[in-house]
């Protein structure tokens, strides 16, 4: 792993595995997005990291045919993100998400790239409908999404996975679970409920079971992946398998205060009616929504998941929850002072 071209470098993963190639020694090249702002905090972040910035979007064909030239190693961490409904949304999804994975990876084969380290995401592992954490070998029939997102997180795995022959570069997939961490410029979703949760009176929970992943844990995984996995194999990456209770519980224990014994459960009954007139302003303005109903598929289920084959091939290990939200709150509270 010499060359490296880096997706997605002003992403709160991102981030992380390029700060890690450049304790490595590695300077990578990275595919910058062009609406990025130029003064924003990961932005300014990825300034200050040793880079190789080229600008440009991932379904351009001469961009990655130059990004790609003269580099052994990709890491395609770029993804689109949006839990919303409807034909544009699926559409911008599909091209982002699919094609620009698709894209990447025969523009990878015509430079002759060795190996690319796909970041998709372990809801295209499924979510289990009790307590019972799934691995690699799970099947999608039993445990799937229907949400947009998912759906094209997960065809864009498999479609780049088909893709694995001889000529072809070597691909291996990370399924990363609920990020969080510090060194977070920009807003990830765990690391904003953290913060919540760590003011006292925070007393929403929601029935639903995820695994709690660091960001540096995920970087590091990242890496073993280029370094050990194998190709056409998927490797999930997280750690403790928790609950919003469990989670209020040890950010509470964290902060030095009680948590709030009376708590309101986010039932999927309370939020339906609420998501449906959502729905209902979207086809007035006809503008998308940003939320949709499937996204309450989440609810009563469980996404939590056993890492063993990563810790088994690649020697790869996740810190306690503990350490990963002390280190979460001390950075975000250094940044807010």
């Amino acid at each position: 792993m010499n060359s490296v071209l880096v997706t997605g470098p002003t992403g709160f993963l991102g981030y992380h595995v390029i700060k890690l190639l450049n304790e490595r020694g590695i300077s990578p090249r990275v595919l910058l997005p062009t609406r990025i702002e130029p003064d924003s905090p990961a932005m300014l972040a990825l300034n200050s990291q040793n880079v190789e910035i080229v600008k440009g979007n991932i379904n351009d064909a001469d961009i990655l045919k130059e990004v790609c030239k003269d580099i052994d190693t990709v890491f395609h961490l770029y993804f689109a993100l949006a839990l919303g409904s409807g034909e544009a949304l699926e559409r911008h999804l599909h091209n982002e998400n699919v094609m620009g994975t698709s894209n990447l990876v025969d523009a990878a084969a015509q430079a002759n790239v060795s190996k690319i380290v796909i970041s998709s995401s372990a809801l295209t592992i499924g979510m289990h409908y009790d307590a019972t954490p799934l691995d690699e070998t799970a099947d999608w029939e039993d445990y799937k999404l229907s949400l947009s997102y998912a759906a094209s997180r997960r065809h864009a795995e498999q479609a780049a996975l088909a893709k694995t022959a001889p000529g072809v570069p070597d691909i291996i997939v990370v399924n990363p679970s609920f990020t969080l961490g510090p060194e977070d410029w920009a807003g990830a979703p765990a690391n904003k409920l953290v913060m919540r949760m760590s003011k006292p009176g925070f007393r929403f929970t929601a029935p639903i079971g995820f695994g709690a992943l660091d960001v540096r844990d995920y970087a590091d995984g990242v890496l073993r992946a280029a370094e050990r996995g194998k190709s056409g194999q998927r490797y999930i990456l997280s750690g403790s398998n928790i609950n919003a209770e469990r989670l209020i519980e040890e950010v509470a224990g964290i902060v030095g205060f009680r948590p709030p014994k009376l708590r309101i459960s986010l039932r999927a009954s309370l939020l339906y009616p609420i998501i449906f007139i959502v729905e209902l302003i979207s086809k007035i303005t006809g503008k998308p929504p940003k939320v949709s109903r499937n996204l309450l598929e989440i609810w009563d289920r469980y996404a939590w998941y056993d890492t063993s084959k990563a810790q088994n091939e690649l020697g790869w290990r996740p810190r306690p929850l503990q350490q990963s939200l002390q280190d979460t709150i001390e950075w975000h509270r250094q940044q807010e002072n």
